[in-house]
């Protein structure tokens, strides 16, 4: 296993796949091919896709939904709109084969 989250973020709880230090989600989905968490309080957004988890710092953004577009790639909005994952800083990255 080879992942590059640190503490407060550790490894996932039981039954999770997302690291336990964020807690709780305030939103789980998943479309095909992909799955999210998002955590408000932390202001983390963590994405699965392929067997790869990207941890990306929210920038203050709440995300509402997810949807996947036509070219197969995941999107989000939130109240504000829109929101651009390439404009959201990776804060770690992992896989999911714990």
């Amino acid at each position: 296993m080879s992942l590059s989250f640190n503490a407060p973020f550790g490894l996932p709880r039981s039954g999770d796949w997302w690291p336990g230090g964020l807690g709780h989600p305030n939103h789980v989905g998943a479309r095909p091919g992909w799955r999210f968490a998002f955590f408000a309080r932390a202001q983390r957004l963590v994405i699965e896709h392929g067997g790869e988890v990207l941890l990306l710092d929210t920038l203050g953004h709440e995300i509402l939904k997810a949807v996947v577009g036509e070219d197969g790639m995941l999107r989000f909005d939130s109240p504000g709109g829109p929101v651009d994952l390439a404009s959201l800083p990776v804060i770690g990255r992992g896989t999911t084969l714990w």
